[in-house]
Order: structure tokens, then sequence, then C-alpha cells
């Protein structure tokens, strides 16, 4: 997969993958991105190697929502955006065949003017267990029990609605806990502690 440098529209300054790097960003697993992320975090890694977005996430009374600012910000300004694919994983997680909660991804052989359909466009917010025209349910969705999540995926960007222009990860760290009410709430994790192996 090849890096090129890509100015952000918020004067942040980060690399994007080129515009053949769709098939790689889905096939990603999340401890890699989580890896990546970690490693960016702590200057393992330069911050000029990858662009991602961090979705923030929110528990509503009809469960757990995901939004992005720079999403929200490119739809006002008529931007068209397509989910590719998300996965929401526990952990820590003993056994990797059983920690996917939720998946979901479009077919790899899904071709360009397919994928830009306007059925396929995203509005915000993402909802856990949410359906989504053309896209395959691979796992779940699972109930969410309190404990810690890593939410990993990708979407496709357009200025026009037939070119893709950019494809970028999306990222996010989460805790699920129950509050004094004894209702579930949801806050932002350390992405370093999925990491942790249980003893």
């Amino acid at each position: 997969m090849s890096i090129t440098k890509s100015p952000n529209p918020t004067g942040e300054t980060m690399l994007r993958p080129s515009s053949n790097a769709r098939g790689t960003a889905m096939s990603l697993l999340p401890t890699a991105l989580l890896v990546l992320l970690i490693g960016l975090l702590q200057g393992c890694i330069s911050v000029m190697a990858y662009r991602f977005y961090v979705l923030e996430p929110k528990m509503t009374a009809d469960g757990l929502v995901f939004t992005s600012p720079v999403i929200e910000q490119g739809l006002k300004e008529n931007k068209r955006y397509v989910l590719t694919d998300l996965e929401v994983y526990r952990h820590p997680c003993l056994d990797p065949k059983s920690c996917t909660m939720w998946k979901i991804s479009r077919p790899l052989d899904m071709g360009r003017a397919t994928l830009l359909q306007p059925s396929n466009w995203l509005s915000l917010p993402i909802r856990y267990g949410q359906s989504y025209p053309n896209m395959e349910v691979r796992t779940g969705p699972l109930p969410l029990p309190p404990g810690r999540y890593s939410v990993t995926g990708g979407v496709v960007e357009s200025n026009d609605g037939v070119t893709i222009d950019d494809d970028l990860p999306l990222i996010k760290c989460i805790a699920i806990k129950k509050n004094a009410a004894g209702a579930l709430e949801v806050e932002d994790a350390d992405c370093s502690k999925n990491q942790e192996t249980p003893r």
C-alpha cells in the first residue's frame, strides 16, 4: 500500500493511503490498527505514517452510537461518505474467534459506481447493529456487556458523488460501564490496555 501526503482541511498534517488502498483498509484487523494508534500516541511511529478518523461514542436510549466531527463537517460541505466496513471487538480476548461483537462489510468486488450510489451514502450517527444497504453482516450484533472494546472500520470520501477522493480508516477505543442507577454508559478508553493479556 502506497502512502501519499495530504493536507487536512482542518489544518492538521497527515498522510493518507493512495486511492487503490480500499481493499487493504477493509482487510485490516482490529489489533493491527490498535498497534498503529498506540505507536502514534507513544511516538514510536511517525505522525506522518497514517491518517484516520477518530469516532466519538455516545450511549442513547436506542443504544450505542458513533459520530465523527470531521465527517459531520464534510457533510455540511456537501461531501459524500460511504461506510465500507465496521467491526466492534471485545478486549481482553483469549479466543479471537469469539471476540467480534459486530462486523459488517461491503463485498470486496463492489465497483466504484455501485459503491457510490446514493443509497449507500452515510448519514450520522452510526448506530450499533444498524443495517446498511449492500453491506454484509459477518457477525452479530451481539449484546455489549460492560467492558472494553475497540471499533475499527473505513469510509471512502467523495467530493462529487462520482469519484473517490479519499479512503480512510475509522478507529476508537471505548469502555462501557454501569452507572449508579444501573444504566449503561460509554467513555473513552486507553487503547494500550487492549493489548494486555489477561492473567
